[in-house]
């Protein structure tokens, strides 16, 4: 945990630094804060605190920062480039603040920031010493932390210190919280498109979730002016500037109305610092555009998808003024401008940051009774820092801990960057961090280099300012061919045109979050729940399926119901026949799957049937004049689309798809509507129930869907084809569109075009050919139907029409529609283990013919059509007149019971009458349809129902069994069956998972029942267990969409838990050696000294622990060596230690040789020596001189100070460069120079000078005026003081380097190690004489955080 104290205004400067010698240990204990482990308190007053009603908080008296964003917003289309926004306003705003801030890094606690008793002593260790300075505590956190914090202070004794503490929560963590709301409720809006338009889409994916800040706040202010300048295109004509103009023209400016140039030239005067704060705010320009465009808002808001992006300029006017309050330092606009976040909080379902800025703001709206005082220091501007002396310069708290604190920790210099995190180095770093930061601060100042940033604002250079209005006109660009603000009343992503399901509300969102607030009222803190149902619902959320869960949801199996069913019968009816009349199963099994939907139907066996019936009909086409007949369903499936193409390119593909190969074409297309169809659930089917949503597109607009997605909704489809049709028609190609499907109507077309020219119909469904073959006749023209498709092995399938009804008969073409629809067609299921070809054989018995011929009259009754359909069905199943399907059903079973070896397929067997006199009602009503257009007859009276919005086919009246019998066949054990009470048990039967149970958990042998947490495994699941079960040494084995027991799962293949099963058979080591008489010794396998295995030692990295003998030399060594150390060494291991007597304990180690010494110096000199050094020690911060030492030296040794005189100044006269005469007087100038400095006063090496030494005129002092003259003298330029201070001080140094603590030398040290922590470098500097050493930069720290 990390603590840091900052002071407004800041005190600036420090004193001087004793140099005194400390230790790592006092400095440890000096940063060290005593841990106060939290016990929370029996009495829980934090569960009593409730969400109380929030004071509405309206400062527009105080605020005068949205006119002032409104004169910019107005501006910028006619003064671009100008400032960005942050840069406009440090331009305009003014105002008093408390000045600059100075900051102190504290001890740090090693601890988990989370830990309660972490977040206790830092609570403790600040109350105290607000209590030293006698200062009200205020202490800010994160979001995790402020809470528990908050617990801690709530549940505290009124007579606690701790309840004086003023909790605040980070205003910097705060606004990214923000931002990841806004890109929470714009997901899948278009946002992320637009915002790619300048930024990369990782960085995007970054500032939506609110981690890339300053990106986010720049993206989100360009795309709400973007927006603003489309607003006011229609409201004052604004032209939109180009991206591609370098500047806006007179002409362009010209259009628009008189009172936006007359804004413009407020801007003008109002930068030039012509017109006040005040007098802007009081504007009647100003007002009246912003009653114009308050207008224009109301009335585009009733567009959602303009509501919805009004809402996202709402939000982002709400950041701008969280970041002026934080900024100006203005409380009040402060707590407004969270209150105004709070809704959409909730309603993004940020949860954690709603709640603790709830009980944020309504602790901080009774500040000013519970601390006038803090109260008092906020409204003056002290809730934020500054960091620079400017007004529009204060940062959140939480932020300034973040550069500073984080920062240092993580840069150069700091922690994690070389100096290491042991509690010594931390402790020297954070108590000395104030005095090095001191120091770096003055050299930047003297020497006018440094990191430090200019005066002018980053956004109001000509770089930015171009870069800004590129990025701003590209957004402009985007959105103006995407408008969001349009008449279409839907609500859809701009940029893919998909339109919201009908349960989306994002463009409600605020009225949303203020609801949720409203019921929060009055609620415990901690006992209230957020609901994800009260949440907003974005545009991106996953949509619900399109599916009925009664289709695609079911847990039974049809063939083992049966199973049960029949087996339960034996004992409970005399006649089992009876109970055949019901299906027995959960579906109609031999017409509908598993899953409720109807069996697919094989269309293209019938058409393979009618060819090999005729198969001397081939026909090529020869010739021209062909009139071609185009199916359009066929067309849209032909053309491959390419991802990105737009909408209209798509389009015109198919035309020139039809142009190329037909000439004067008829293109019939099916029709789409919004009612129900009998088509529905083919369409289910098909898609799989993903559908894709609406899409609203244009001709310009890019397919940014599959193909196939985009097809699976029949909204899209339509809309595709009406463009098409356009297009088709404005290259005078004929179209005609059904009124559904469109198979009739293309036969109908063809055979009309037939009574004129020949035809061709391109097509590729088999109900086409069949309503070909039963409405073509043999008076018109030539009709063939052949395909499109590219044909295979050169073998194409061309049908004359007139051919196939010849070799087909009269009777069998005009019974052909009823015999495809019984098999099975889009609208009819088709009959399991009855093929087409199979059935078109049977349509030759006169009976099938008859009953056919009811299906094809339009005056039939539904008695008749039921008797009929009966009877068609029993012929179809092999069945004898009049029998009836109930009875064939029973006849069928038993039959199969005594003659088949395998259990009956219930899918086999013939449907019920029950179920049977649906489907007929089903084929009657397909048949019809197929017969004229005109029909005009209710689904849902001839066995279709209304589910959901859509046509679904009825199953059966009767329950799948009686009741007598469903009620034995489960049980509803929620435990182990183990008892006769179990239903199933007392019956003869085994449960089941149609029981309350959904099969046995492989792990614990358990029944898995419907209360059970379970877990359903994919294929790294399953991958999962099957490992685990290896490790285990067991024999489970799973597989994919296998459902286990959720806890007997986890632990089954956490690691930890396999250890602990595998423990026993583990390979265990022992410390105590074994006797080669207790084990059967095996030389190959055991060590020859300590009789373990040698395989034993595992695991480790280095294979030469064991060493196998293989020489004789090897063996012979051994032996020596054995009998060389005479101990119990060789009995305690066998390691390679063993050979090279290294790492040998001290108990075993062989006597230490002493070593040899040589004859040393004479004791005079060395007792000379060493009473030399210990005398400098004593006397260290003492000025002593050469001949000084030589006196004591020969004082206490007795030695003649003539012969140490001698060797410390005898000089040679050889190898002269210069002439005698100037050497002479560069010598006398140098002792005189070298006297001066010796002579000095200024000698302080008992302190370290303070940061107040460093300035120009202080520095000056420590050189000598000799040495300033001479330098002088030999440097050149107009300013040489600041070389004259660094090199004299540099001379000095190295002319007594006892004597002097120089101020610019340790300074260049000190700043050197702040800001690279190399020692290397500081050390070549030392060396160099430039700065102090890196020895001496450590001890300055040491004594600094002393």
């Amino acid at each position: 945990m990390g603590i840091m104290a900052a002071v407004t205004p800041g005190s600036f400067g420090t004193k001087p630094i004793p140099r005194i010698d400390v230790t790592s240990e006092q400095i440890a204990l000096l940063a060290k804060i005593n841990i106060s482990y939290y016990k929370p308190s029996e009495s829980n007053r934090m569960a009593s605190c409730v969400y109380s009603n929030l004071r509405k908080m309206n400062y527009k008296d105080v605020d005068c920062s949205f006119t002032i964003n409104l004169l910019w917003k107005v501006s910028w289309p006619l003064r671009s480039p100008m400032p960005g926004w942050s840069g406009y306003m440090q331009m305009v705003q003014e105002g008093t603040y408390p000045g600059k801030s100075s900051f102190v890094f504290l001890p740090m606690i090693d601890l988990n920031p989370s830990d309660l008793s972490c977040i206790y002593s830092t609570l403790t260790f600040i109350c105290k010493e607000a209590h030293r300075y006698q200062k009200p505590p205020i202490v800010t956190f994160d979001q995790p932390l402020y809470w528990k914090a908050l617990c801690i202070i709530t549940n505290e004794k009124t007579e606690s210190d701790l309840k004086q503490i003023v909790l605040r929560l980070g205003g910097f963590h705060t606004k990214m919280s923000f931002l990841g709301s806004i890109g929470r409720l714009m997901a899948g809006s278009g946002l992320h498109e637009v915002l790619e338009t300048v930024y990369a889409s990782n960085a995007v994916n970054h500032m939506l979730s609110g981690k890339a800040v300053s990106r986010a706040v720049r993206g989100f202010m360009m795309v709400e002016n973007a927006l603003h300048i489309l607003l006011m295109k229609v409201s004052f004509r604004v032209s939109l500037p180009s991206a591609h103009e370098s500047d806006i023209t007179e002409a362009d400016s010209s259009e628009c109305d008189e009172i936006v140039e007359k804004a413009c030239k407020l801007y003008d005067r109002f930068v030039a610092g012509e017109e006040t704060t005040e007098s802007v705010e009081q504007s009647s320009i100003l007002s009246e555009i912003n009653t114009k465009l308050v207008a224009t808002k109301e009335k585009l808001s009733k567009s959602r998808t303009s509501s919805l992006w009004l809402n996202f300029c709402r939000m982002t006017n709400i950041l701008s003024k969280f970041i002026i309050a934080e900024r100006t330092g203005n409380w009040d606009l402060h707590l407004s401008s969270i209150q105004e976040m709070l809704p959409f909080f909730v309603a993004a379902g940020h949860n954690l940051y709603a709640k603790s800025a709830y009980v944020y703001l309504s602790m901080m709206q009774r500040l000013e009774i519970d601390h006038p005082d803090v109260y008092r220091y906020f409204k003056a501007g002290h809730h934020v820092l500054r960091r620079t002396d400017r007004f529009w310069s204060g940062l959140s708290t939480d932020l300034t801990i973040e550069q500073i604190l984080m920062r240092s920790v993580k840069s150069s210099g700091g922690l994690t960057r070389g100096r290491g995190m042991g509690e010594s180095q931390r402790a020297q770093w954070i108590l000395s961090m104030p005095a090095c930061a001191d120091y770096n601060s003055a050299m930047q100042d003297l020497t006018g280099v440094g990191y430090c940033t200019s005066d002018q604002h980053k956004e109001t250079t000509r770089a930015r300012k171009e870069r800004d209005r590129v990025d701003t006109l590209a957004i402009l660009e985007y959105l103006s061919e995407k408008s969001p603000f349009t008449n279409d009343v839907s609500l859809r992503n701009i940029e893919t045109g998909v339109e919201a399901e009908p349960d989306v509300n994002v463009d409600k969102a605020e009225s949303i979050g203020n609801k949720i607030l409203e019921l929060m009222k009055g609620q415990k803190v901690l006992s209230y729940r957020f609901k994800k149902s009260n949440q907003s619902i974005t545009l991106a959320a996953k949509p619900k399926s399109k599916s009925d869960s009664d289709f695609l949801n079911t847990d039974i199996d049809p063939q083992l119901m049966f199973q049960r069913l029949t087996t339960a019968a034996n004992g409970l009816f005399e006649n089992i026949s009876e109970v055949f009349q019901y299906e027995l199963s959960s579906v109609p099994s031999s017409m509908f799957d598993c899953n409720r939907l109807p069996r697919e139907a094989c269309k293209s066996n019938l058409a393979d049937a009618i060819w090999v019936c005729g198969s001397d009909c081939i026909h090529e086409i020869d010739g021209e004049g062909f009139q071609y007949v185009l199916d359009g369903g066929s067309l849209l499936q032909r053309i491959p689309w390419t991802h990105g193409d737009s909408f209209g390119d798509i389009t015109q593909m198919y035309v020139d798809h039809v142009i190329r190969k037909y000439k004067d074409p008829v293109i019939v297309f099916d029709s789409f509507p919004e009612l129900s169809s009998i088509k529905d659930i083919t369409h289910l089917r098909r898609t799989k129930g993903i559908i894709s949503p609406n899409i609203n597109f244009t001709s310009s607009m890019p397919c940014k869907t599959k193909k196939e997605l985009f097809m699976s909704n029949n909204h899209n489809k339509q809309a595709l084809i009406n463009m098409l049709c356009d297009k088709l028609k404005d290259n005078d190609i004929r179209c005609k569109n059904a009124t559904d499907d469109a198979d009739l109507l293309i036969a109908q077309t063809a055979v009309d075009c037939a009574l004129s020219s020949e035809v061709v119909v391109i097509g590729e469904d088999t109900d086409l050919l069949v309503l070909l073959i039963y409405h073509v006749n043999q008076q018109c023209k030539r009709v063939i139907f052949k395909s499109d498709k590219m044909a295979i092995n050169n073998k194409m399938k061309i049908w004359n029409i007139q051919q196939t009804k010849g070799f087909l008969g009269e009777d069998v073409c005009n019974l052909l529609p009823f015999l495809h629809s019984i098999t099975g067609c889009d609208s009819t299921s088709r009959l399991y283990g009855i093929g087409k070809g199979f059935a078109l054989k049977k349509l030759n018995q006169e009976y099938l013919k008859m009953q056919g011929k009811v299906f094809m009259n339009n005056n039939s009754n539904k008695a008749d059509i039921i008797k009929a359909g009966e009877e068609a069905l029993t012929c179809l199943y092999g069945g004898r007149p009049l029998e009836g399907l109930n009875i064939l059903r029973w006849r069928k079973f038993t039959s199969r019971v005594i003659t088949e070896n395998t259990s009956v397929q219930v899918k086999s067997l013939p449907p019920t009458s029950d179920s049977g006199q649906f489907h007929s009602l089903r084929v009657y009503h397909q048949c019809q349809k197929w017969m004229s257009e005109e029909v005009d007859m209710d689904p849902t009276d001839y066995g279709w129902e209304i589910k959901r919005g859509k046509l679904c086919p009825i199953l059966m009246e009767l329950p799948p069994a009686p009741d007598k019998l469903l009620n034995i066949i489960r049980c509803n054990c929620k435990q182990n069956c183990d008892t006769k009470r179990c239903v199933c048990r007392k019956n003869g039967l085994l449960c089941s998972e149609t029981c309350l149970k959904e099969g046995i958990c492989v792990i614990c042998q358990n029944f898995i029942s419907h209360e059970d947490t379970i877990v359903v495994l994919g294929e790294k699941g399953s991958q999962s267990v099957i490992k685990a079960s290896k490790s285990r040494q067991d024999n489970v084995v799973t597989s994919v969409g296998q459902k286990l027991h959720q806890n007997f799962r986890k632990s089954y293949t956490n690691p930890k838990y396999i250890n602990l099963a595998n423990r026993e058979i583990k390979h265990e080591t022992t410390n105590v050696p074994k006797l080669r008489s207790k084990v059967e010794f095996d030389f190959k396998k055991h060590c020859l000294f300590c009789g373990q295995l040698a395989d034993a030692v595992i695991g480790r990295k280095r294979k030469s622990d064991v060493y196998p003998v293989r020489t004789s030399e090897f063996q012979c060594k051994i032996e020596d060596i054995c009998k060389q150390r005479e101990d119990e060494w060789a009995l305690e291991t066998c390691s390679v230690n063993f050979r090279t007597l290294k790492q040998t304990p001290l108990a075993f180690s062989p006597p230490a040789k002493k070593a040899k010494t040589q004859a040393g110096r004479k004791s005079s000199l060395s007792e000379s020596f060493l009473f030399a050094t210990k005398y400098l020690q004593q006397n260290e911060d003492e000025q002593i001189t050469v001949t000084d030492l030589v006196k004591k030296i020969s004082e206490h040794c007795g030695i003649d100070d003539a012969s140490v005189n001698f060797e410390f100044y005898e000089q040679t006269n050889t190898n002269r460069s210069i002439d005698k005469g100037n050497k002479s007087i560069i010598k006398a100038a140098a002792k005189i120079l070298k006297s001066e400095i010796r002579s000095s006063e200024t000698s302080i090496k008992a302190l370290y000078p303070s940061t107040d030494e460093l300035s120009a005129q202080n520095n000056m002092k420590y050189v000598p005026e000799s040495l300033q003259t001479l330098l002088q003298t030999i440097f050149s330029g107009k300013d040489t003081r600041l070389k004259i201070m660094s090199i004299g001080q540099s001379i000095v140094q190295a002319a007594a380097p006892r004597m002097f603590m120089l101020p610019l030398q340790l300074a260049l040290g000190v700043q050197l190690h702040h800001n690279l922590s190399s020692r290397f470098l500081t050390d070549t500097l030392n060396s160099l004489g430039f700065c102090s050493s890196y020895t001496e930069i450590q001890k300055f720290e040491c004594c600094a955080a002393a």
